[in-house]
């Protein structure tokens, strides 16, 4: 701890500055404990410029508060005062989560939490529950690891996941750091395609991925036709044909999120059903620990 006394002009003067000061810590609990060794405060000169000159070594205790009682001051009058307190610490807890605390409609798929590790950490505990109680009160572990990440399998979707790391070094004292309790939710559902990314432009064409009973011609961008599926769907807004008010295929007006959905035209009077396919070039996996997503 830095201490820059009272530092009127006066000073020299009236002695406003503390003098013989008493300095207890404590952690949450409240277990206040008088820090021993410690002098009194430097008397300051009442000049500009003038740096911190008191030190205060804590020797590295923990602490979650800190109360200064002064007993005394430089001079005889009833008031006093410092100027400044500056605290430093070496940070021993887990901190700067990623998911960042109370982040929404996270992904499920592939998601590594982060941390920045204490600084004294061997290992790490990691506790993940829908549970927050079962997270706060320890009984979640679900591994130890000795990196500041871990990689989750598939999460459900739609919950609420509560997480905390604690910090561990059997050589040190204490050889546990308890760490916050951090939160985020996942996303309800997973879209099979935003269609963001379609274009009036080939290759980039919606019906081009998302063939219609109509298909589609060769062209220099897409040198295979589709002959379309042979259904009565139609998909995409005719923006060829004079007179037409459409100026993009996708649709921009109806949209779920986003700037663009998937306009899809049906005609059923000569056949028995109307629809658009696309197909992957990957298979695709839409289960979630074992569920439809």
């Amino acid at each position: 701890m830095w201490v820059w006394n009272s530092n009127q002009s006066l000073e020299s003067l009236a002695g406003v500055g503390a003098r013989n000061v008493t300095i207890e810590y404590a952690t949450d609990a409240n277990d206040w404990q008088v820090l021993a060794g410690v002098g009194e405060f430097t008397r300051a000169a009442g000049t500009a410029g003038y740096a911190h000159d008191t030190p205060v070594d804590f020797g590295g205790v923990a602490a979650s508060k800190v109360k200064l009682t002064i007993n005394s001051n430089w001079g005889t009058a009833p008031q006093t005062g410092l100027s400044e307190v500056r605290f430093f610490q070496i940070p021993v807890r887990a901190r700067e989560p990623q998911p960042v605390a109370g982040t929404a409609n996270v992904n499920p798929n592939n998601l590594t939490l982060h941390w920045r590790a204490g600084r004294e950490a061997v290992s790490h505990q990691v506790f993940l529950s829908t549970d927050s109680n079962a997270v706060a009160n320890g009984t979640a572990l679900i591994d130890t690891v000795s990196e500041n990440r871990y990689a989750l399998n598939a999460l459900d979707l739609g919950k609420t996941y509560s997480w905390r790391i604690d910090e561990v070094n059997q050589d040190a004292s204490p050889s546990l750091w308890q760490g916050d309790v951090w939160n985020f939710s996942t996303v309800e559902y997973l879209p099979i395609d935003d269609f963001e990314s379609y274009t009036n432009d080939s290759p980039n064409r919606i019906f081009q991925t998302w063939v219609d009973g109509i298909g589609y011609s060769e062209d220099d961008f897409f040198p295979v036709a589709n002959p379309g599926n042979n259904t009565g769907a139609a998909v995409g807004h005719d923006i060829w044909t004079t007179g037409t008010t459409y100026r993009t295929i996708a649709e921009t007006g109806i949209v779920h999120s986003g700037r663009q959905s998937m306009p899809l035209y049906y005609d059923n009077s000569n056949v028995a059903y109307s629809e658009a396919q696309r197909t992957w070039t990957t298979a695709q996996n839409w289960t979630i620990n074992g569920r439809i997503r």
